[in-house]
């Protein structure tokens, strides 16, 4: 296989686009690189976030699906959570805090010059936020 992009692309399948897109947006600086509906299937919004794209999908008739299995990253097997590198993670905990961004996990040194924090998206979706630390 010859990968011709150096980054993996996320799709979160969302009956709350305008939320979602609103935190990406506003709470985490992400983009919006486009936007495209395809009718009778799903209006999907392209977000940046570095090299990769956070595709938000909102399928016609949300109305019957399932919502996405809450809690902390190690509550289920499977794909649980996307993971960010950040600058200054301290910073922009306390940020998002004052902006009622639900946080799963606070501030922690996971290992020497490690950081991590655990917040979550509108739909409940973990975001592990990590800083690499001097």
């Amino acid at each position: 296989m010859e990968l011709k992009k150096s980054a993996i692309d996320i799709v979160l399948v969302t009956r709350r686009q305008a939320d979602m897109v609103a935190f990406y947006r506003d709470r985490l600086g992400f983009p919006v690189q486009g936007e495209v509906d395809i009718p009778d299937i799903a209006r999907i919004v392209r977000m940046a976030c570095g090299q990769s794209l956070i595709r938000l999908v909102a399928p016609a008739g949300t109305a019957a699906l399932p919502p996405a299995l809450p809690g902390p990253i190690l509550a289920a097997l499977g794909l649980r959570a996307m993971s960010i590198q950040v600058a200054d993670l301290q910073s922009d905990l306390t940020g998002w805090k004052s902006a009622g961004v639900t946080v799963q996990q606070d501030y922690t040194d996971l290992r020497p010059g490690v950081a991590v924090a655990v917040i979550e998206d509108p739909d409940g979706n973990a975001i592990e936020v990590m800083c690499q630390q001097p």
